[in-house]
């Protein structure tokens, strides 16, 4: 476990925007609004497999708010905790619920065998393979059975990743198996069950990077009814951008509302744009738990925070890129002017990113602080060209960089 750094060398290593935190990790930071209670209060539950959705912007701490919650003694006494990212077993730009289904099977497989004696049914891995069309995959299986050798479900899941992001006419081909695939699933679950003396949870980390709310409306809208058939609780990382869709209110009846990861407000809400002191506080905190504060000057931690938007990952790179920055002025510590190099890159990401026909709609944002359900501002989401806050009432606003940009078109 890394310690607090007191350099500027060691503080670049300290701010990773690629890491999650480990569940007792020395640079984790509370959150006030968290949905993590409200989750554990669903899992605890007599509910015997519930079906959680929890979501949140990109880089707003998902993953590491999951990792918390698993470390309750109270969770891994009850259940059987099977976590995993769907980018490892699937392509989430274009999953189907087949893909998800399958996974969630043999990622129970997996992870189970190695606890009890549920390798010794490795048919029913065999059986979801057929059922998915993986002719070439049950050759494998068929020709290594023939020499004596042993297919590891970790092998057949890498075959089965080939296959499924492959073409989607598979997808329509077996979609008229689903009943028999979610059996066989249900059988995998039961059975580990019976082994390990406990219910199972599923957690799938990653889907909230579907990038096409379209995808994301027909895997848990329209297919809601499959994917909610597995009998263990499962709990899924959906888009933010989902909850914005015209059917969103129609898709949540079929799962439990995990509720959305709140960025950090940095302002109130309103058109003054008051500073939210306690943001501000928690934002400090969360570079403080990293490095010494000495190395950074006070000037210039304020604009890194004023430019994050209160999203944790974008924190975490515009204090690296600030440090390395300063690095390569030979400095030993950031100023301002690292961070202001950061905030023009930011605003250049941006403004190549924006289609001209968008800052007129950021603009109402910004105006507002307000938007309707629409697919055309849901994408705003996805691409944190608009940020989601709530302290406590919902609200919205433009990413800060992106102001500059509306001043720039005097649309502001």
């Amino acid at each position: 476990m890394r310690a607090k750094a007191s350099d500027l060398k060691g503080a670049y290593e300290n701010f990773d925007p690629t890491e999650t935190l480990g569940p007792y990790s020395h640079f984790y930071v509370e959150r006030e609004n968290s949905p993590l209670h409200r989750i554990k209060t669903a899992l605890l539950s007599k509910a015997q497999s519930p079906k959680i959705l929890f979501s949140g912007h990109r880089g707003s701490g998902k993953s590491t708010e999951l990792n918390r919650l698993l470390m309750y003694p109270e969770i891994s006494e009850k259940y059987f905790i099977v976590d995993y990212s769907a980018g490892k077993s699937f392509n989430p730009a274009s999953t189907h619920c087949t893909d998800l289904l399958v996974s969630i099977g043999i990622q129970i497989f997996d992870k189970a065998r190695s606890y009890s004696k549920l390798a010794q049914e490795e048919r029913l891995v065999d059986q979801l393979n057929r059922l998915i069309g993986a002719k070439e995959i049950e050759e494998s299986v068929e020709n290594s059975k023939q020499i004596g050798a042993t297919v590891s479900a970790k092998v057949m899941r890498g075959e089965m990743k080939k296959k499924l992001t492959s073409k989607e006419n598979i997808h329509k081909a077996i979609e008229a198996r689903l009943p028999e695939i979610i059996r066989t699933v249900n059988t995998i679950i039961q059975r580990a069950m019976e082994e390990l003396g406990k219910k199972v949870l599923v957690v799938i980390d990653d889907l909230d990077k579907i990038t096409d709310i379209e995808v994301a409306q027909r895997l848990f809208y329209e297919h809601q009814t499959a994917i909610t058939q597995p009998s263990c609780a499962i709990i899924y990382t959906v888009p933010i951008a989902a909850y914005y869709s015209p059917n969103a209110r129609q898709m949540m009846q079929a799962f439990i509302d995990g509720g959305v990861l709140p960025n950090i407000a940095i302002t109130k809400n309103g058109v003054k744009r008051d500073p939210d002191e306690h943001g501000y506080r928690t934002m400090k905190q969360f570079v403080g738990k990293r490095m010494l504060l000495v190395l950074i000057e006070q000037d210039a931690l304020d604009h890194a925070i004023s430019i994050s938007g209160g999203v944790f990952r974008e924190m975490t790179r515009t204090i690296r890129v600030s440090i390395q920055n300063a690095i390569d002025r030979g400095a030993k510590k950031v100023q301002r002017c690292d961070v202001e190099k950061v905030e023009v890159g930011t605003r250049n990401d941006f403004d190549r990113m924006l289609k001209p026909e968008d800052y007129n709609e950021l603009k109402s944002v910004y105006e507002t602080q307000h938007f309707t359900r629409s697919e055309v501002r849901a994408k705003f989401l996805h691409g944190l060209s608009v940020l989601e806050y709530a302290n406590p009432d919902i609200w919205y606003d433009i990413h800060p960089v992106i102001v500059s940009l509306l001043e720039e078109r005097r649309l502001i």
